[in-house]
């Protein structure tokens, strides 16, 4: 959904996040730096992805939306050298991760979403929220199965039969 002036707190674009699941904000500043999708990390949603997400990967998010948030809270005072390295843990953080964190959105090659969560942590210096064995995979599964639509269960049965499924959202249509 398009929204004039990219004001997402006009009416039809607020009712329309209210419904919706899930949306995606594309923000024309992040696309005038040249970064592909133009997607705003901390502004995009989805309702769903906690339960369909392993705890491991939840973590890495939640993290991940800090560091974003942090650097872009103190984003005016970082360029004009205002910001004294050591006043702020976490914005020093950001800043050594917010070159890598924004090169990484803007790359598709993954070849899937178990490879793009490991580079994820891997650019963090985290483990691969992925890298279990296999008991506790299935007991993951079987502790949260109730907990999926019919749909995503049906989805995860097919990767498993096929061992190859790979859904993504076509970056280049943004």
């Amino acid at each position: 959904m398009l929204v004039a002036g990219s004001d997402m707190e006009e009416p039809v674009a607020d009712i329309t996040r209210g419904v919706l699941d899930g949306h995606i904000v594309l923000d024309r500043e992040i696309a005038e730096r040249g970064r592909f999708p133009a997607a705003d990390i901390r502004r995009s949603v989805s309702r769903c992805l906690p339960g369909v997400a392993t705890e491991g990967e939840n973590n890495l998010i939640n993290r991940t939306r800090r560091i974003i948030a942090a650097y872009e809270k103190a984003e005016p005072m970082i360029q004009t050298g205002l910001y004294v390295k050591g006043s702020d843990p976490l914005v020093d953080e950001a800043i050594t991760y917010w070159p890598k964190l924004d090169s990484f959105f803007s790359t598709d090659n993954y070849a899937n979403t178990d490879e793009s969560f490991g580079q994820l942590a891997a650019l963090l210096g985290q483990p691969d929220p992925n890298q279990k064995g296999d008991e506790e995979s299935v007991l993951f599964a079987e502790k949260h199965q109730s907990d999926f639509p019919q749909v995503v269960r049906d989805v995860a049965t097919m990767e498993t039969e096929t061992h190859a499924l790979d859904v993504r959202i076509n970056s280049d249509s943004a």
